[in-house]
């Protein structure tokens, strides 16, 4: 049981994926408080952004912007 608990926990590591995911509060480009209105998805990920003028430079960089959130340990499932 002791091995396959390591297994689990070093797969989730390397994965990158967190037990404890937080939610997203902070806009990843003005670092403002989103409301949930403009958010912007793709492949199975979503980002809320604080307002329409960050909609843009999110998509502009999809890939940049996620992997800042998720290394803050940010759930973007879309769900």
């Amino acid at each position: 049981m002791k091995k396959a608990f390591s297994f689990l926990a070093a797969a989730l590591l390397l994965s990158g994926i967190s037990l404890y995911a937080e939610k997203q509060t902070k806009c990843p480009v003005k670092n403002k408080p989103v409301s949930g209105n403009n958010v912007v998805e793709k492949d199975g990920k979503k980002i809320a952004v604080c307002c329409n003028g960050c909609v843009g430079k999110v998509k502009k960089n999809f890939a940049k912007y996620v992997k800042k959130l998720e290394k803050q340990g940010i759930d973007l499932s879309a769900k």
